[in-house]
């Protein structure tokens, strides 16, 4: 049972209760038949509601309305996305550490990764490369929105 058939079989077993007709409630309004019973005995339909309540009460269902309207939009993109941003964050550290540890001759480089500093065009292309999947990570998840 959808949400809107719902509200409107309470919708007419509110009305059928107000009325004092009888009407069969379904198991998934049988709990809220008392509700409406007991709210029935306890506010008197001869005397209407207090003006501050009523305005509360509109500005409620105003904001509920607005809140419905508006289109629905994700929060955070799905795990594969997560995994996939994790991923490319990843590479881009280990590049970063690979750019700092291949220049200078202080002794931080390991033994037998190559002799002399990283060159220019190795550093361009690792900076384009990240710079790569930087873009197509962000490509994915504004495409997946």
């Amino acid at each position: 049972m959808t949400n809107t058939e719902r509200d409107n079989e309470l919708a007419a077993l509110t009305d059928a209760v107000l009325e004092g007709r009888p009407m069969s409630a379904s198991t998934t309004t049988r709990d809220l038949e008392r509700v409406i019973i007991q709210l029935r005995d306890v506010i008197d339909p001869d005397t209407p509601p207090d003006p501050g309540y009523s305005m509360r009460l509109s500005g409620r269902l105003g904001q509920e309305f607005d809140l419905l309207q508006r289109p629905k939009v994700r929060k955070w993109p799905n795990q594969r996305m997560v995994q996939l941003v994790g991923m490319a964050a990843a590479l881009i550290v280990v590049l970063g550490i690979g750019i700092l540890y291949s220049g200078g001759d202080d002794g931080s480089r390991l033994p037998g990764t190559g002799d002399g500093p990283l060159s220019l065009v190795a550093i361009v292309v690792l900076a384009v490369v990240a710079v790569g999947l930087g873009s197509a990570v962000l490509l994915l998840m504004k495409r997946r929105r």
